[in-house]
């Protein structure tokens, strides 16, 4: 059971960050590999998968996971961010 003492504490900037910020050094680097790096796109992963023998579909299906889910990442990173240490 929570005190009234320790949930006066609970919303705490500094307690929230002891969570918020590992999340965030541990998940960026991998966000970072998801999204694309060129002006091209997602086109050179496409065509490394290509190259090892991914057929068309499945390269563009692989791009496709990685996208959206690159863009939502980058948003729950910058929002929980933003809602920990913002105004």
């Amino acid at each position: 059971m929570i005190s009234a003492r320790s949930s006066r504490h609970f919303g705490s900037a500094g307690y929230a960050g002891f969570a918020v910020v590992p999340g965030c050094l541990l998940y960026t680097p991998l966000l970072a590999l998801a999204l694309p790096g060129a002006a091209g796109g997602y086109r050179h992963v496409r065509e490394d998968l290509g190259e090892i023998g991914a057929g068309r579909r499945v390269a563009r299906a692989a791009a496709w996971a990685a996208g959206p889910v690159a863009v939502l990442g980058v948003a729950a990173v910058l929002s929980s961010l933003v809602a920990t240490f913002g105004p």
